[in-house]
């Protein structure tokens, strides 16, 4: 299955789960234009709310940095926190931390990160930056 189809079939199940999309999805030669068509479609169906426009934030994200392999290799993760996160997470600029990082995020043992994989770097994120200011909020 080439990178398409599989980006396809993981946004695909997302969405039917989330109950967004009815119909085919088409799959397009690149990531970026898949991506862009999918927004489109979920646009042209109802305006997304604040929170979907979010997760197609996240999705879109993931796969510019991931390329065609759908995986993010210890360079894109580096780049992708350094530009795309930078206010939360700090640079990072010592390889073992970012070693240590993937080793903790690396389920399956590749030395990559996958969507899903990703998806918890998002949630571990989004989780200590609510506690934090939610502490700074009752202090």
């Amino acid at each position: 299955m080439d990178f398409c189809a599989q980006a396809a079939a993981r946004t695909w199940e997302y969405l039917q789960l989330l109950g967004l999309m009815a119909g085919t999805i088409e799959v397009v030669p690149r990531a970026r234009e898949y991506l862009r068509l999918l927004r489109k479609a979920l646009l042209s169906r109802e305006e997304l709310t604040e929170l979907e426009n979010a997760m197609v934030t996240i999705m879109r994200v993931f796969h510019l940095y991931s390329g065609y392999q759908c995986k993010l290799k210890k360079a894109d993760l580096s780049m992708l926190i350094n530009k795309e996160l930078p206010q939360f997470i700090q640079e990072i600029h010592d390889p073992q931390v970012l070693d240590q990082l993937i080793a903790d995020l690396d389920i399956n043992g590749d030395s990559e990160i996958d969507f899903q994989e990703y998806s918890t770097l998002i949630a571990m994120v989004t989780a200590a930056c609510q506690q934090f200011f939610s502490q700074k909020e009752s202090q």
